[in-house]
């Protein structure tokens, strides 16, 4: 799912929100009238049918489409910033839908990439 490619990132914004609103697969699944287990079969890479059904997601979730899509993620961001340090960036926030304990690994691994890489200047 979080192979970097943009269906991982939509989905990863629906499973967070899922999440922060403790909220279930199966009220999602029933709220779109999807089949038992649609839910599922996103999460392990089966099926990307959740792209065709954004806007009924953002009602369900009561966010706005961009919110999914991540086209407001960029607010944020100053505008002088590179490309690449924003995609950085919102590489870093996407971590936030991270169990805790692989965040925390995810975070102490950078942390020593960059400590490397900078130490090598």
């Amino acid at each position: 799912m979080y192979a970097g490619d943009e269906h991982g990132l939509i989905l990863g914004r629906i499973l967070r929100a899922l999440k922060e609103q403790h909220r279930t697969d199966t009220e999602l699944e029933r709220a779109l009238d999807l089949r038992p287990k649609s839910v599922s079969n996103w999460r392990r890479g089966i099926s990307h049918a959740y792209m065709g059904l954004l806007p009924e997601i953002a009602v369900f979730l009561g966010v706005p489409l961009s919110a999914l899509e991540g086209t407001h993620e960029y607010a944020f961001l100053p505008p002088e910033l590179p490309a690449d340090e924003k995609a950085l960036l919102l590489r870093y926030r996407e971590a936030r839908c991270l169990p805790p304990k692989k965040r925390q690994a995810l975070l102490e691994a950078l942390d020593r990439i960059m400590t490397l890489f900078l130490a090598e200047r």
